[in-house]
This record gives C-alpha cells, sequence and structure tokens, in this order.
C-alpha cells in the first residue's frame, strides 16, 4: 500500500510540473521556451506559459519574462493573459507585472508566429 500511494505522488508530481521547452533564439540571441504541460485548447485559442531569457536586458532592466499567453490560431493574433518580468535571466527575482493585453496579429518570421506554427498543427 505505501509503495502505490509513492508510486501515485510521483505521477502526480510528476504530470503537474512544468517542462520547459526552447522553441526559438532570435537574431540578437535571446531565447524562447514554452511549458508544454500547461498547454490549454479551447477551440480555435490556445493558452500556454511563454518564458524568454533576453540577450540583453530591456528599456527596464528586466532580463527575462514568463508570459501567459492566449493565441487566436483562426485569427493568427496573440495577447497577453499575464506578463511576470524578472531582473535576473532564470525566473527568480520579480520586476514587474502587466495584466491583459488587447490582441495583436502575429508579426511574420517572429519567435510567436514559429510558436503558433507548433501549437495550432496539433
Amino acid at each position: 500500500m505505501k509503495k502505490c500511494i509513492i508510486f501515485l505522488l510521483l505521477c502526480f508530481s510528476t504530470n503537474a510540473a512544468s517542462d520547459w521547452v526552447k522553441f526559438a533564439t532570435n537574431d540578437e540571441g535571446s531565447e524562447y521556451f514554452y511549458d508544454i504541460n500547461k498547454i490549454r485548447k479551447l477551440g480555435d485559442r490556445v493558452l500556454l506559459w511563454v518564458r524568454t531569457r533576453y540577450a540583453q536586458p530591456s528599456k527596464y532592466k528586466d532580463q527575462s519574462s514568463e508570459i501567459y499567453q492566449q493565441i487566436n490560431c483562426s485569427e493568427y493574433s496573440f495577447r497577453y493573459i499575464q506578463a511576470i518580468y524578472y531582473k535576473d535571466k532564470n525566473w527568480k527575482s520579480e520586476s514587474a507585472t502587466e495584466g491583459k493585453q488587447p490582441k495583436i496579429n502575429i508579426p511574420d518570421g517572429s519567435a510567436i508566429a514559429y510558436l503558433a506554427n507548433i501549437v495550432c498543427s496539433d
């Protein structure tokens, strides 16, 4: 019985854990990751977490971000649901947050366009 409980706990904790997959690096060297374990599909919309590690600090001195995004596959647009910005490159020292933003058309050739092609094709 004890082994069964431990096994179940390991299964649930593994499923709940984040699994960040690098999907792009831009010309400046910024790296982009998405959490494959926390993708939610609702019709034409996909909700997921995206992390960015900036090659250079932003104008606000942020070095990374973690953003909950909604991609609309049929409109080829996206919006930020929640954005968290960090002072460090490892998403530890939070500097600022933002709430929901208006939708934006996905720019051709961008990291978000590459991600949309991945998550909208499934």
